[in-house]
């Protein structure tokens, strides 16, 4: 008797440890099908003890094919890397595709019958219409052809017919000759291809949000431990799912415009799920100053927010870890985790960030949220006990139901950009006093300050050292400049930085700087003025923009935007009026555009941004808080009744409902 596989002379030695081997679970089998397994066990493990079988086969009822064959089943490999061991021996398991070895034959009373594993001897007979097949559902499209936006089981079944007839198969044979021309056999290989090439079709087969949360919950656990608070923290960027709006005084009196979703910031830690700060940005997609304040948010202690609105408070559980105790604030952290994304590969966060925080910084895979769970955990509730309860809510998606008309409802409410600012903060401070599973039960800063006064543990809290004066914050840019000028024709020694030159007296009158290199800290949310030092280290001093550009606050984001306009044309200054204001009024002239038909509106997020950041205003856009209305109790979602329009503010209280504590 010719024997195939594995013998025990021939079995490697690691392979022969039955006691290593995959078990099973015999509570499912039945009386006779536990017998029958018992004694295959009883067998292979006797075969491999080297003990004379004739005797014990015959006692147990076997044959020595029955042994051979249950031998070579347990040793096979499983598709989970191991090899199949005990569970091979369960009733019915197969550990070997099907393979027909014998060839077609037609049946001209039943052409259905005696064609299993027909495509397997197409795919053996005609191996490149299996090749193709695999291209066009992998790719998405057929060799040498265009791309499709989703293969589905019917044209794959079509293409499978081409692929044969281009390969010659008759029309007398399968597929042809059977009934539905191998449907079914195309709709199982459909499916199991699909499944064991998953991560290569789910993007066009699906789409990116399958396959962006795919990559969550594969069982691959990060090896990144947090055993205390500030161990790992996590960094991640959200936009909020609901719009908010900007006010404009119109000829008919102060008018409401929807802008975009605000962007959040979040610095997360992941031991205790605190986040610890945060930044809030009206802008399409953040930059790295955007993640630079957020952490440097993070570092610097927590003060409460005077919010616009009468009404809102903290409760008394609310708030972040640096407002607990001195021993909290300015606290370094270990390890930082950010995404892939573009925004964060700059050199202020690897160097700036690791320089002054002690820090490693890793850089995850782009596109898996998994990396950064508790981050994500933190906006979802967010937005479950907040945000997705605003009236101006655009749901999850554009199919969620809790998006009835955000746009009209960011105006109707009246929901201004000082109130989103208001929302978040409040938000995020009660989150931080809620009670999670992730710290047994107890709340994240509750957590935070019970190992702080825990003398057991003798945990010290990784504060960072006082910043030297001439340490920029994080929030502040380094960048590198040259003092410009000319003795010969008489122009003083400048530096020339964002469209225009900055200059001090003592700069002026130093005419050796002239063509050294100058380095020069920048406050994003002010350009009007920079300080500078020489590259030796030197303080030069604050250099002070020039014109007008110096007379007010301005971001450098505006005075990006301002040149790009004054190059196109599009920004004309009226008589007396610096550039900041001349761009603030044509922002505002954008924004009565773009909003007229209820349209969120670009402009207005623009503006939005520019005076959060310098707290400017624009013809009386601002609220008059002492004339708002006090909140009040409503249900979520009704429908608010609005005020006659006139130039003070006097819109209905804005919802914002903070007053739910749940286990999450």
């Amino acid at each position: 008797m010719t024997i195939r596989g594995y013998r025990r002379a021939t079995l490697p030695a690691e392979m022969a440890l039955t006691q290593f081997w995959p078990g099973i679970d015999p509570s499912v089998l039945v009386a006779a099908e536990i017998a029958r397994f018992d004694k295959l066990k009883e067998a292979v493990e006797s075969y491999l003890r080297g003990l004379t079988m004739a005797p014990i086969l015959k006692n147990l009822g076997l044959t020595y094919e029955e042994l051979y064959r249950a031998l070579r089943k347990c040793v096979h490999r499983h598709d989970d890397g191991l090899i199949f061991g005990w569970r091979a021996l369960i009733p019915g398991i197969r550990v070997a595709r099907y393979e027909r070895r014998k060839p077609l034959t037609s049946n001209a009373d039943n052409p259905g019958r005696g064609c299993s594993g027909a495509l397997q001897l197409i795919f053996k007979e005609k191996s490149e219409v299996k090749r193709k097949l695999d291209i066009y559902l992998e790719k998405q499209c057929p060799e040498g052809g265009g791309a499709e936006s989703k293969v589905t089981q019917t044209s794959a079944h079509s293409y499978f017919l081409t692929l044969c007839r281009d390969e010659g198969v008759p029309a007398s044979k399968w597929p042809f000759s059977a009934v539905n021309k191998g449907k079914d056999a195309i709709r199982s290989y459909f499916k199991k291809f699909m499944e064991e090439n998953y991560e290569q079709i789910v993007l066009p087969q699906y789409g990116e949000r399958a396959q962006v949360k795919s990559k969550t919950g594969n069982g691959k656990k990060s090896r990144l431990i947090a055993n205390f608070p500030y161990d790992v923290i996590e960094v991640d960027e959200h936009k909020a799912h609901f719009l908010g709006s900007i006010g404009i005084p119109t000829e008919s009196g102060l008018r409401f415009f929807a802008i975009t979703r605000v962007i959040i910031i979040t610095v997360t830690d992941r031991r205790s799920g605190l986040v610890l700060g945060y930044h809030v940005v009206f802008r399409r997609e953040a930059r790295t100053g955007d993640l630079m304040e957020a952490i440097h948010n993070a570092l610097t202690p927590w003060k409460k927010r005077t919010f616009s609105l009468k009404g809102l408070q903290y409760d008394d559980e609310d708030g972040f870890a640096s407002g607990l105790s001195p021993s909290l604030e300015n606290c370094g952290w270990t390890a930082l985790l950010l995404d892939n994304a573009l925004i964060h590969l700059a050199d202020d966060v690897i160097g700036r960030v690791r320089q002054t925080v002690g820090c490693d910084v890793n850089f995850g895979p782009a596109g898996q949220p998994g990396r950064r769970a508790v981050g994500e955990l933190v906006f979802k509730r967010l937005s479950e006990n907040g945000f997705t309860r605003v009236p101006s809510t655009t749901g999850s998606n554009t199919e969620d139901p809790l998006r009835q008309e955000p746009e009209v409802k960011a105006c109707k409410t009246r929901l201004h950009m000082n109130a989103v600012l208001d929302l978040v903060e409040l938000a995020i401070a009660h989150y931080n006093g809620i009670v999670t599973k992730r710290v047994h039960g107890e709340s994240g800063l509750k957590y935070v300050q019970e190992v702080v006064m825990d003398d057991q543990l003798d945990f010290l809290m990784p504060q960072l050292p006082m910043r030297l004066q001439h340490i920029a914050p994080l929030n502040v840019q380094i960048i590198t400049a040259k003092i410009t000028g000319s003795e010969k024709d008489g122009v003083r020694p400048r530096v020339y930085f964002a469209n225009t030159s900055y200059t001090n007296e003592y700069l002026s009158d130093t005419w050796k700087y002239i063509g050294k290199e100058v380095r020069l800290h920048v406050d994003p949310s002010d350009v009007s003025s920079v300080k500078a030092y020489t590259a030796e280290g030197s303080l030069l001093g604050t250099l002070l923009a020039a014109e007008e550009w110096g007379r007010a606050p301005h971001t450098l984001e505006s005075r990006t935007q301002v040149a790009r306009l004054v190059s196109d044309g599009k920004l004309v200054r009226q008589e007396g009026e610096t550039y900041v204001q001349a761009f603030l009024r044509t922002l505002k002239e954008q924004t009565r555009k773009e909003g007229r038909r209820g349209r969120v509106s670009r402009a207005g997020t623009a503006l939005a941004e520019e005076l959060r950041s310098t707290q400017a205003t624009v013809a009386s856009q601002e609220p008059d808080i002492s004339e708002a209305s006090s909140l009040k109790e409503r249900e979520i979602g009704e429908e608010p009744s609005l005020p006659p329009r006139s130039d003070t503010y006097e819109g209905p209280a804005i919802i914002l409902p903070f007053k739910l504590r749940a286990i999450n």
